[in-house]
């Protein structure tokens, strides 16, 4: 929660939805170009994690995640 709506990630909503990312990926693109023209629906959200080769090292990464209008938008469509 953030904003006073809930903020999720690509990889959360292919799991939400039981479906692959790349599925979902489209469906974002679609919304993004038929319906949500001038709506801010994305937010970047900095997350850290733990390097795989390096013990004891994070990384951060820059990850878009879709406010709740893109979630509902993207469960119609599945």
């Amino acid at each position: 929660m953030k904003d006073k709506t809930v903020w999720l990630s690509l990889d959360q909503m292919a799991n939400l939805f039981g479906r692959d990312k790349s599925v979902i990926s489209r469906y974002i693109k679609n919304a993004l170009k038929e319906e949500l023209d001038n709506e801010v629906v994305i937010a970047k959200f900095v997350t850290t994690t733990i390097d795989g080769a390096i013990n004891d090292k994070t990384q951060t990464h820059i990850v878009d995640y879709y406010n709740l209008n893109m979630i509902m938008i993207v469960g119609y469509r599945v």
